[in-house]
This record gives C-alpha cells, sequence and structure tokens, in this order.
C-alpha cells in the first residue's frame, strides 16, 4: 500500500525517542527500496527555540525537514476543550501551517500570511 503513494509524511515531534523512531523508520524503508524522494519529514510542535536544532535533527534523521508545524498547544487545547474551532482563528500560526501545507500537497501555493494593517497615524493611510 505504501507503493502506492505519491508522499509518505513522517511526522514527528522534535524529542530523541520520536526522532530515533523515524531515523529507523527511514532506514527500513531505504532497505525495501522505498524511493527516498517521496519520504517527507514533518516536525510537529517544532519552535525556533526548541532543545533540539534543525540542523541537529537533520543529523539525526538523515533528512531535511519537509514542513514544520510551530508548537500552538496552549491555543490547540484550549480549542479542544472549548469546542471552538481553530479554523475560526484563521490568523492563528498553526492555523496557516496546517492550512499552507494542505495547500502544497495539493499542488497548490501556500496560502500568504495576511498583512496586517498598520497602527498609529501612519496606518491611516494604508486603508
Amino acid at each position: 500500500m505504501i507503493d502506492q503513494a505519491d508522499q509518505l509524511y513522517l511526522v514527528a515531534q522534535p524529542e530523541i525517542p520520536a526522532l530515533r523512531n523515524v531515523a529507523r523508520y527511514i532506514d527500513q524503508l531505504n532497505r525495501f527500496q522505498y524511493p527516498s524522494d517521496k519520504i517527507r519529514v514533518v516536525i510537529n510542535r517544532h519552535s525556533k527555540k526548541g532543545a533540539i536544532s534543525d540542523a541537529a535533527i537533520e543529523k539525526a534523521i538523515r533528512k531535511s525537514i519537509y514542513w514544520k508545524v510551530p508548537n500552538q498547544w496552549n491555543e490547540v487545547m484550549k480549542t479542544v476543550n472549548t469546542g471552538n474551532p481553530l479554523s475560526l482563528s484563521p490568523g492563528n500560526e498553526f492555523v496557516r501551517s496546517l492550512t499552507s501545507w494542505a495547500e502544497v500537497v495539493a499542488g497548490r501555493p501556500p496560502v500568504a500570511a495576511k498583512k496586517k494593517e498598520g497602527k498609529g497615524l501612519l496606518g491611516l493611510f494604508g486603508r
């Protein structure tokens, strides 16, 4: 079944055990001669200030990071607990990332971030 996939997305959090498992899975796919160009690694709960750098992640998994889903745990948990969907918050970094990823997977250009309107006196002229 995996052979029929156009792309294979391996999703992991930036933690040593998860990255070790991704590296092992990639090694296993390589043993079965699965095309390396079909394998995409997605890092969930990514943080620029995380304990493990992107370079260290890529070195550990021996593959480039394809997509980074930002760590918006508090916002996601709030929506889970209140029942308000994240889709109602299109400016949310997590929503923008998933929307852009979906666009890329579908073969369309990623959704551009909305430009913030200026504030103060100069913001009046941007309308």
